[in-house]
């Protein structure tokens, strides 16, 4: 256990076209999860969205009917 915070970056390394389409998907994907986080509007939007989605699937009921 440690009590300081280490700040992380990921990096990547791809080696084939593959990997790079991978990579480059993953980093749009982190990318416009910063945004959303950082904006609060954004935030709040997404929240929204993924309790509609949790609803229609099921997921958002609070106990047994």
């Amino acid at each position: 256990w440690c009590n300081s915070l280490t700040p992380v970056r990921p990096h990547y390394m791809p080696i084939t076209r593959r990997g790079a389409l991978a990579a480059g998907a993953h980093r749009g994907w982190q990318g416009l999860r910063r945004r959303i986080k950082h904006d609060e509007r954004l935030l709040a939007w997404a929240k929204g969205l993924r309790a509609t989605w949790l609803r229609l699937g099921g997921k958002g009921s609070t106990g047994p009917e």
